[in-house]
């Protein structure tokens, strides 16, 4: 998924704590795509792993 990808490109591009990384590429992408996302824990692993 493009924004799996993004999110861990953009955690590791920046400092900010994994809730902000989240949020600020949940809040870009299409409501569409919500229900495909993983759970906000989930993301939050994926970002603290990078």
């Amino acid at each position: 998924m493009k924004t799996i990808k993004l999110l861990k490109e953009r955690s590791q591009q920046t400092n900010d704590n994994p809730v902000q990384v989240i949020q600020s590429i949940v809040a870009g992408t299409s409501q569409d795509v919500h229900p495909y996302l993983p759970s906000r824990d989930a993301l939050r692993q994926t970002v603290k792993r990078i």
